[in-house]
């Protein structure tokens, strides 16, 4: 009886997706075009822009609900605060926050799956890079010397940390006498 274990390739890190890559992305984008159909639309006026909305975004729901409290229990302030469109902010940020975080959790989990395959693919790629030139320098392997060279062609230019040139002395000067 054979105890030993073959690998196959159902064996595999990485499960066989039921769908190619290419539909996974075509349902995900329709995903989020029904997910940006969703969102509510803004009206920005001159004074509503990017810069303004950052500045004022820092103000805690808590304190935007205490504020429409006081404003629609005050008659001297109630002119001062839109209290429909605030109790709809609040009903729209309890709703609609939680969802938000989840999406950018969706997010970096997507990130991290893709940097993971790319750093493990390109750790495997300059391991045969290393390897091929290695082969290349030898003997009896010319189709090394070939890959080496395409894939040197392919690898940045001008990035990463350069050794400096030892700086040669200068020439010694014969002193006057």
């Amino acid at each position: 009886m054979n105890t030993e274990k073959s690998v196959t390739q159902s064996d595999s890190a990485v499960p066989e997706p039921s769908l190619s890559y290419d539909e996974i992305a075509a349902r995900m984008r329709q995903a989020l075009d029904t997910i940006d159909s969703l969102i509510p639309a803004i009206s920005m006026t001159m004074e509503t822009t990017v810069p303004y909305i950052r500045q004022r975004v820092g103000v805690s729901p808590e304190v935007i609900a205490l504020a429409a409290v006081a404003a629609e229990t005050s008659p001297s302030l109630q002119s001062l605060m839109d209290l429909p469109d605030t109790r709809d902010m609040l009903a729209m940020e309890r709703a609609l926050r939680p969802v938000f975080a989840f999406m950018n959790l969706v997010n970096e989990s997507l990130r991290l799956s893709l940097d993971f395959r790319r750093a493990k693919s390109g750790a495997e790629a300059m391991n045969v890079y290393a390897a091929a030139k290695r082969l290349a320098a030898g003997q009896g392997h010319p189709e090394a010397a070939y890959h080496v060279d395409t894939i040197k062609a392919a690898m940045p230019k001008g990035k990463g940390r350069r050794r400096k040139p030892k700086a040669e002395p200068p020439p010694a000067t014969p002193e006057p006498q």
